[in-house]
């Protein structure tokens, strides 16, 4: 095997490392020798590759061209959802106060964790205003989450000494 063709699959190799099984938006440029080793630009979405080989030969072959994918649609749900409420004060010594008066009408559920994700606080809320008393706590971060029917928004809570 000469140097071109060494070049060429672990080029090939490289770009087949990078698939998704979501699928490829983007163009991929690529390169595969011809027979008489010159450079032969191959231009596509790879949708299938093989690799075959028998008695320490190597063979890869890729096909390119038109494929298929799945365009996803990307929530801001969750992103309202923590611009909505408001936590404060934070840092905190004693009392966190958690607004919810921005989010629709509906009841949610509040969970307060440690750092090492055990569960300190549960509370269900269909309040516009709820507040947490954290003066028990020892300082360190915690972690409050707000679940909704269908939302989610956790944020970072800071616990002065």
């Amino acid at each position: 095997m000469n140097k071109k063709q060494s070049l060429v699959i672990i080029a090939l190799l490289f770009s087949l490392s990078h698939l998704s099984a979501q699928g490829i938006e983007s163009v991929i440029f690529s390169a595969a020798a011809s027979d008489n080793n010159n450079f032969q630009p191959v231009v596509g979405t790879p949708y299938g590759a093989s690799f075959s080989g028998a008695n320490g030969s190597l063979e890869i072959s890729a096909a390119y061209g038109e494929g298929t994918y799945q365009q996803s649609t990307l929530s801001t749900e969750n992103l309202d959802m923590n611009a909505s409420i408001l936590i404060y004060p934070n840092p905190t010594d004693y009392f966190v106060n958690i607004d919810l008066s921005k989010l629709p009408t509906e009841s949610y559920k509040l969970e307060l964790f440690d750092i090492s994700s055990k569960l300190i606080l549960q509370k269900n809320s269909s309040q516009s205003m709820e507040q947490i008393d954290m003066s028990a706590f020892p300082g360190g971060t915690y972690i409050l989450s707000v679940k909704g029917k269908n939302s989610l928004a956790n944020f970072k809570i800071v616990k002065r000494q």
